[in-house]
């Protein structure tokens, strides 16, 4: 199967429409991404936002596995003995997404836009009124239908949606306006036929992830950098773009999606999966949450979670 070519994302151009990059202040961070030894991969020194011009293309993610797990990851055609269980960080990161976002999930209308393989919609389905979701893949588009889940490739007109969730796909998207102007409008359109507010939910990289800034670790740079990542935010341009949108009474969290565990093994062992090998036994409820807040003072997690309201009074 021969996919389109791709093509040059707006990244560039829209960071310096909102002043979050200049010319002046751009460095080149990486050359080469994981997967694409070719990619140019730049940080602004001032702002700490990171990106590249390239874009994979839509073909990628419709036709290809996308890098989901129950997919073939050799093949375009879904995995004929798919894999039992579920690995530990879908597990980890559906839980947490629920849990955290239960007053704004809790007997409302959600859309999980860009939902992969869905596990989150599949945890949310009991506490929602309705679930639905959007993903490009076509093959994860069809095994969610089998579910009973409804779901399109693209963003429905019309759709009456109270809750909007976005966890790790902005930074998919050519176009960062494009697609948070495309959930604002959704959103407005509903809670002005509903009338009660909407709500988007992002959840993005970071760019300042410890690993990145403080510990400038080289090994987690090449891991971490990939060519379906178009940028890495920061507080301050994801605020920005959001506003831009249109959302109001837009808060950001800090979240660390990983223990210290995985820092650990980055730095002794320059490899991912800390987390789930022997040096796992030292993390605990209660060291996450400490050593979350600690990297949250610095403002150095490795995930950003935004918060935007649309028809709030």
């Amino acid at each position: 199967m021969q996919l389109a070519k791709s093509s040059i994302s707006k990244i560039r151009e829209e960071l310096v429409k909102f002043n979050l990059i200049s010319e002046s202040a751009l460095e080149l961070l990486s050359l080469g991404t994981r997967d694409n030894p070719e990619i140019k991969v730049f940080r602004d020194k001032t702002s700490g936002v990171i990106f590249h011009d390239f874009y994979l293309g839509e073909d990628f993610y419709r036709l290809t596995n996308g890098g989901f797990d129950g997919l073939n990851r050799s093949s375009t055609l879904p995995d004929s003995s798919p894999q039992k269980g579920v690995r530990f960080e879908l597990h980890q990161d559906s839980q947490r997404r629920c849990i955290d976002n239960l007053p704004f999930i809790a007997n409302r209308l959600v859309l999980d836009y860009g939902f992969g393989e869905g596990w989150f919609l599949k945890n949310a389905r009991h506490l929602a009124k309705d679930i639905c979701g959007v993903e490009l893949n076509s093959f994860c588009c069809e095994k969610l239908k089998s579910e009973g889940i409804n779901c399109w490739s693209h963003f429905p007109k019309n759709v009456e949606v109270d809750t909007v969730t976005m966890f790790h796909t902005l930074e998919h998207m050519p176009s960062q306006i494009e697609a948070l102007s495309e959930v604002y409008n959704a959103l407005k359109n509903s809670s002005t036929r509903r009338n009660s507010a909407g709500l988007v939910i992002v959840e993005v990289p970071h760019a300042r992830d410890f690993l990145l800034t403080s510990l400038e670790s080289k090994e987690f740079r090449k891991y971490t950098l990939r060519s379906d990542h178009c940028v890495l935010h920061t507080r301050e341009s994801l605020l920005k773009f959001m506003n831009h949108a249109g959302f109001e009474r837009v808060s950001i969290r800090s979240v660390q999606r990983y223990p210290l565990s995985n820092h650990l093994t980055w730095l002794t062992r320059n490899k991912p999966g800390g987390h789930m090998g022997d040096l796992s036994v030292i993390d605990s409820i209660d060291l996450n949450s400490e050593y979350e807040k600690s990297l949250a003072n610095i403002d150095a997690t490795d995930t950003l979670v935004a918060f935007g309201w649309v028809g709030a009074s």
